[in-house]
């Protein structure tokens, strides 16, 4: 029922091109779509001249490698014994979850897609519910270790979003669906830094930076500063704090040299461009690896 819930999903997409989404949303959808069909991004950089082609190869490359580093960090810690999702659920459940929540007018009809796997995920005659038939949804289910006869994974899938294995009760998901859950905000430390300022409230992305300032300058594994993550993410509050109160670095650059410019001009997000082309340190001239200038980003 997984499989048919992306590929109902999927085909809508595709029957609907037209739909006018921003172009962080049409990376994003792009790159779950060829995690879940394609697996892991194999494929060489693109020119420099092929704009298109190279954020989506972007795109891509970095949600494969944040995903797979997200599912290893949750294997390392499980017992040896219980289940993992793969990176195909994952990718699949992240599609779904997109096309939900853009309320583009998408629904799944169980019947029209063909499946025989709703028969098998409805009540036995015992009162209980059966397995899914489904080996993805088994997957999911046992990788949340929910009872089948409490809760569904198919149940689980009709919700916004699907929660992370052990989630902390009370808090609430992210803005990215990516079926990750935000920290609770009285409980930030600096491994969580960075999810306050791709997710989290300003509030407590400002309690985080007040109990320790050297944060507004720590930067992941992909060279990116919570600068970078919230013009990722489009919130021109959030870069207007990290600026004018913390001193972020409005210049600073990842592994690939892309500055918060670089990633306002890639996603499009039209406000965070205009208050960080004001900001009087800027350099408009700064170059990523692939030669480009932020500007030269634009979709």
């Amino acid at each position: 029922m997984l499989h048919d819930r992306f590929q109902s999903a999927s085909a809508f997409m595709a029957s609907n091109k037209k739909l006018s989404l921003p172009t962080a949303t049409k990376l994003a959808l792009y790159a779950d779509y060829k995690l879940a069909t394609e697996g892991l991004c194999t494929q060489s950089r693109p020119s420099l001249i092929e704009f298109e082609k190279s954020a989506k190869w972007k795109a891509w490359k970095e949600t494969g490698d944040r995903y797979t580093q997200e599912l290893a960090q949750s294997s390392s810690s499980d017992d040896d014994d219980n289940a993992q999702i793969s990176l195909t659920t994952k990718a699949m459940i992240a599609y779904i979850q997109r096309v939900e929540e853009g309320n583009w007018g998408w629904s799944f009809n169980p019947s029209a897609s063909g499946s025989a796997a709703i028969e098998n995920h409805l009540m036995n005659s015992a009162g209980n519910f059966s397995s899914t038939g489904d080996e993805d949804l088994d997957e999911l289910e046992a990788y949340l270790g929910v009872d089948p006869n409490e809760v569904s994974a198919e149940e689980l899938l009709a919700r916004p979003y699907v929660p992370n294995k052990d989630q902390i009760e009370g808090a609430t998901m992210t803005a990215a669906g990516i079926s990750t859950m935000a920290p609770v905000e009285d409980e930030i430390t600096g491994d969580d830094v960075f999810e306050t300022s791709k997710s989290g409230s300003t509030e407590a992305m400002r309690a985080a930076l007040d109990a320790n300032p050297d944060l507004v300058s720590v930067k992941d594994d992909m060279g990116m500063t919570m600068l970078h993550w919230v013009c990722d993410r489009g919130n021109v509050d959030k870069a207007t704090l990290l600026i004018a109160k913390y001193h972020a670095d409005v210049n600073v650059q990842d592994v690939d040299g892309s500055t918060p410019l670089h990633y306002a001009y890639l996603l499009g997000w039209p406000q965070v461009i205009a208050y960080l082309r004001s900001v009087p340190s800027i350099d408009l001239t700064i170059k990523d690896s692939s030669g480009m200038t932020a500007e030269e980003c634009q979709g």
